[in-house]
Order: C-alpha cells, then structure tokens, then sequence
C-alpha cells in the first residue's frame, strides 16, 4: 500500500501538483505520473518530478555500436588490397661463371716472337717495340735464318705440349675455353676496326682458305650432302700433298685479294684522320 505524504505547489509558474513521496511511482489526482531520480536525494522535495500525462521523458542517446565486418568480406577485402599492391619483380643477378680451365701454353711462335722475347728478356727497363722490329729488319737473311730453323724445330714440342694440356682438361672446360678464346678474338678485332675506321671491313681469306672453299663445293655438293667436317678433313690433306707449282694459283690469288684489302684498309683510314682533323660543323 502506497502512503501519502503532501500535495503542495512546486512554482508559481507550473499548476501541477507536485507530490513528496517516498515511493517510486505515484498518481496524483490530475493523472499526472511522479518519477523517482535516485542521485537528488539529499531534499525529499526534489527527491520525485512530475511528468505531465501523455509525456515522455527525454532518453539518453547511446552510441550505435559499429558493426563488425563478417569474416568472408574481410578476406575479400584482403585480398583486394594484395592485388592492388604492385608486386617488385625479383631481379636475379647472374653469377659469374666459375673458370674450368687454366693458360695454356704457347702452341705458336714466329721467329719475330723470339727475336723480340730476347730482346726483352736482356733488357731492363721499358724497350720501345719500334726499335726492336727495325733491329729485325736491320738483319741479314743469314741471321734470320736461325731463328726460322729454331721455331721450326721446337714446334714438334710444342704442340705436343699443348695437346698434353687440352688432354687434361674436361670437355666442358675446353668448351668455356675456346669459348673465351673466340669471345677475345672478336673483342680485339672490334677494338682494332674502332680505332682505324675498318670496322666493317672484312679481311680475305688465304690461300688455303680459297683451296679449301673451291674443294668444299665441288666434293660435298657431289656426295650428296655428306658430312662437311668429313670434306674439309680431305681438302686439308689434299692442300698437304700439293706441290708448290700447285699452290702458286691459289697463293697469287689471295696475295691479290690481300693488296686489294690494305688499299681499302688505308684509304679508310685516311678518311677517319680527316674527319678527325676537319669535323663537321653540325657534329
């Protein structure tokens, strides 16, 4: 049962009845309805409000909690971002090739070659090559001649000791070897052309090389397209059993073709001096 404590007039500017109540919901006779605020109680009078009929107290407004975004759309939403972020392709750098094979020794030699490695070899200090090539042609054939027939009896020893050298080597480090050789020959080449404008000049072949082409065409296209390494094999041993009357031919045609290439040689020489000492205006 609900006690009743007073009725009195709260303002004079509100005509509702307030109530002093004690309890937390209490009718007046107007209908009105009494609410109870637990933080006002330390006056009875304030302790209860009334809220007209037909009113509704103001709520605390409450923060909408965000939704979380389901598991499947997360992964579609990390995936999206993968893709956009572009992928750096990995550059390898490639090693540098382990060497298989070490120098091997001289196969060739010229009586010039040991000339000059005398030369040097009694010598201190920086030797002019010039002076040594005049010193060369200072001699008489007489002198030269000893030189002829020592290259001429050491090459017997050494190819034999270059063979000895090819022998101990792998086949894959006698391919990556004449493979640099190759690579070399081209380099020097290129490099000598650069520098004298010759560059897209060719050089003739010997007279070998023309015997050997001629004997290429007639034997091979005959045998019916044989094996060509089977030809060039008989055409080195028909060169061999040539005499020199036989060879004279081909001799005096690569001697021509060989005047020909030093004419063209110096004459694009001459022009790359020119250009050198005269340049265009526009370069």
């Amino acid at each position: 049962m609900l006690a009743f404590v007073a009725l009195r007039q709260s303002s004079r500017h509100s005509r509702l009845p307030t109530l002093v109540f004690r309890s937390p919901v209490v009718r007046t006779f107007a209908g009105s309805t009494l609410r109870l605020h637990p933080t006002q109680s330390h006056d009875a009078a304030n302790d209860l409000s009334v809220t007209p009929f037909g009113a509704t107290a103001d709520k605390p407004k409450v923060k909408a909690t965000p939704k979380k975004p389901s598991a499947a759309k997360a992964k579609a939403t990390d995936e999206k971002k993968a893709r956009s972020v572009k992928k750096v392709k990995e550059v390898k750098i490639p090693k540098k090739p382990v060497q298989l094979w070490t120098p091997p020794p001289k196969k060739r030699s010229s009586p010039v070659a040991l000339f000059i490695g005398e030369k040097l070899a009694g010598h201190k200090g920086r030797l002019p090559l010039k002076d040594i090539h005049a010193e060369w042609k200072a001699l008489s054939e007489e002198e030269k001649s000893s030189y002829v027939k020592r290259v001429s009896d050491g090459r017997e020893g050494r190819l034999a000791e270059y063979e000895a050298w090819e022998a101990s080597l792998s086949p894959e480090a006698v391919r990556q070897y004449k493979a640099w050789r190759r690579a070399k020959h081209k380099e020097r080449i290129a490099k000598k052309g650069e520098e004298t404008g010759t560059v897209a000049l060719k050089k003739p072949p010997t007279a070998y090389i023309i015997f050997a082409t001629e004997h290429l065409k007639k034997h091979y296209s005959s045998s019916g397209g044989g094996s060509a390494t089977g030809v060039m094999r008989e055409a080195g041993q028909a060169w061999s059993n040539l005499t020199l009357g036989e060879k004279a031919p081909y001799v005096a045609r690569a001697e021509e073709q060989f005047k020909a290439y030093q004419q063209k040689k110096v004459h694009l020489m001459e022009e790359k001096l020119h250009h050198q000492a005269h340049p265009h205006p526009s370069s």
